[in-house]
């Protein structure tokens, strides 16, 4: 019977009534709050100038006048020189009318007439419809017109049929048109001194910002709230500077591009190029289709709107593949469809001004997921790290028979890691997670095999590719190729415990033994405890690695201990246990009562300490030793 925890329940629904009254929160109140926002946007990207120029012994407040005040010329300057092009644009372009019918005849021509059978086609329909269209009405208008007769005429419903009205709205005039310019002008300039008034306060009282933030977070939540707010501001810092480098760049090769190929205002499209990329997906494509648009008109043939058209497809080639994985590399912590999301989700609350904000606001939110945990599932959506962790995913994937995509994610892992972290953090994990639903009774038989058989498979395949050397099956107890381990040493046997997992983990412990040089013989699990206690007298043996990674197989490596330890005094005991469930100190303490020197839980470990045991192993007893020391 399954139990539902009516807390858990509670607590979810508070923090999607939470969620639920923010978003109106932010949807209502944008007015007030989209000020805030560009004022933060801009104190983050100036921010740094001023905290240059207090190194250089400068005032805050001055700093922070100069630097807002440059800013602003900057803006105008550029502002006014883009409206001068502009202008020269807007008188330019009725000059190239013959241009574009030029090319629309050409299109015609190409199409083989097909474009002007289309165009008559739909002119004649529209033509017929309007035709059919005042039949109809002229038809309705001679009835209602027709006299009636008699009672017919007194009673006749035409003279109560109510009489067709027309709204006509009457022409604005010059005063109307200059009042609501005006009134948006107004607007717009009374919400731009807001947000520079706010601009400036935020750089003036950042510290006392950031302190006020982290009191409303408590007392308790010191440490979390500056963790968050530090980790978040050098996260959109940072993004917003490799953003303006990497639009400014662009812009800059944009209007230089389109002056070599000779399309007019280069430096007007340029400056847009640059803007517009500010807005993420969108903004180059609206960057790119305006130079297109005039390149038609101001162009005889399409040379130039091919040049153009490249040029835009070279630029953000470059800027996607090599300029943003370069500068950017990890910088803002969201995935690409977070960002994606974030844009469509901030665009739909706060219009264009959202699209321009929604990386930052983004990445604020994300941070603050990570260390809030009843935003964990915003963390979980939006954030670039993986959802699950590699061994999970690995164990996912085979739980669904999918063998290709859980190569995949060993091959990922691979290429950043080797080996022995690969076994550690990864199929280990998912051997022990086999072994635990398998003794739970979750996990059948048929996908128990099929896992522990494609685990199998992949570390003969990666060790033959990795080390040059496969390793040969677990079942094959001593019979042990030593040419490529040094035969002097003491041999260490590596043994499974008890079940199938054991056997496939100890594989991948021999395998890593012998890419260490040491000379390992293995045993299986169908080998009896007396069988192993005389393999280890007649091979000599210094070291016995024992391996679990079944619930089951802690009991079966505590027995064989015992028989090891009551036969060899001198024998080094290490086990290797890798379930991951239980008390690991009281499970450490009990097996090094039954004669275990050292039980390990990391794979790394258990290679690091058994190559030390081994390099200062002392000389194995002969057999009579060995005899006379049981008695």
């Amino acid at each position: 019977m399954v139990r539902i925890d009516s807390g858990t329940n509670s607590s979810r629904l508070l923090v999607l009534a939470v969620v639920i009254s923010t978003i109106g929160a932010l949807y209502f109140a944008r007015g007030v709050l989209i000020p805030f926002a560009l004022a933060g946007f801009l104190s983050f990207v100036l921010s740094p100038l001023v905290w240059r120029l207090e190194r250089w012994r400068v005032p805050r407040a001055v700093a922070v006048v100069l630097v807002v005040t440059f800013a602003g010329s900057i803006v105008m300057l550029i502002g006014y020189a883009m409206a001068g092009q502009v202008f020269q644009l807007t008188q330019q372009l009725p000059q190239y009318k013959e241009n574009l019918r030029e090319k629309v005849e050409g299109v015609r021509s190409t199409t083989g007439g097909t474009f002007s059978r289309i165009t008559n086609s739909i002119g004649e329909l529209a033509r017929e419809l309007s035709h059919t269209s005042k039949q109809v009405q002229d038809a309705n208008l001679s009835e209602s017109a027709a006299p009636a007769s008699g009672s017919d005429a007194q009673n006749s419903p035409r003279e109560n049929a109510p009489v067709p009205v027309k709204v006509v709205e009457a022409p604005m005039n010059f005063v109307g048109v200059l009042q609501g310019s005006a009134a948006a002008l107004l607007g717009s300039l009374g919400t731009l001194g807001v947000v520079v008034v706010l601009t400036v306060f935020m750089l003036l009282e950042r510290e006392g910002l950031r302190n006020r933030v982290i009191a409303l977070a408590g007392e308790g939540q010191l440490h979390v709230a500056t963790q968050t707010i530090d980790e978040a501001t050098n996260l959109v810092s940072r993004y917003l500077r490799m953003q303006l480098i990497i639009n400014v760049t662009y812009g800059i090769a944009v209007g230089l591009g389109l002056w070599a190929i000779g399309l007019p205002n280069a430096a007007l499209w340029g400056f847009l190029g640059a803007v517009l990329r500010f807005l993420p997906y969108v903004g180059p494509w609206v960057a790119a289709l305006m130079p297109l648009s005039v390149s038609l008109a101001v162009s005889h043939g399409w040379t130039t709107v091919l040049l153009v058209a490249a040029l835009f497809v070279v630029l953000e080639l470059i800027t996607n593949n090599v300029l943003e994985p370069w500068l950017y590399g990890s910088s803002t912590g969201v995935s690409p469809l977070g960002i994606i999301t974030s844009a469509f989700f901030w665009t739909w609350l706060w219009g264009p001004i959202g699209l321009i904000l929604a990386t930052p606001l983004t990445v604020c939110l994300t941070v603050a997921s990570r260390h809030v945990p009843q935003l964990r599932f915003v963390h979980i959506l939006l954030s670039d790290e993986p959802a699950l962790p590699t061994e999970a995913r690995v164990y996912q994937r085979l739980l669904a028979v999918d063998q290709d995509e859980a190569q995949r994610v060993i091959d990922d892992y691979l290429a950043q890691h080797d080996l022995d972290q690969l076994y550690e953090a990864a199929l280990l994990p998912a051997l022990a997670q086999a072994e635990r639903d398998h003794a739970d009774g979750v996990l059948d038989d048929a996908r128990r095999r099929f896992m522990l058989e494609f685990v199998e498979d992949l570390i003969d395949d990666i060790g033959s590719r990795t080390d040059g050397a496969a390793v040969g099956s677990p079942a094959a107890n001593a019979d042990v190729d030593e040419s490529d381990a040094t035969a002097s040493k003491p041999r260490v046997l590596v043994a499974p415990a008890h079940s199938p997992g054991d056997i496939v983990a100890g594989t991948m412990l021999t395998q890593r033994l012998h890419a260490r040089g040491i000379a390992v013989a293995s045993a299986s699990v169908d080998t009896l405890a007396s069988e192993i206690v005389e393999l280890v007298a007649v091979e000599q043996i210094a070291l016995v690695a024992l391996v679990a990674v079944s619930p089951i197989s802690e009991l079966h490596a505590k027995y064989l201990t015992k028989r090891l330890r009551r036969r060899f005094p001198y024998l080094k005991v290490i086990i290797g246990l890798w379930h991951g469930r239980g008390d690991g100190e009281y499970t450490q303490s009990r097996l090094k009562s039954a004669g275990a020197d050292h039980v390990v839980t990391h794979f790394v470990e258990m290679l690091n300490l058994a190559e030390r045991l081994v390099e200062h192993a002392p000389p194995v007893p002969t057999g009579s030793t060995v005899q006379a020391e049981a008695v």
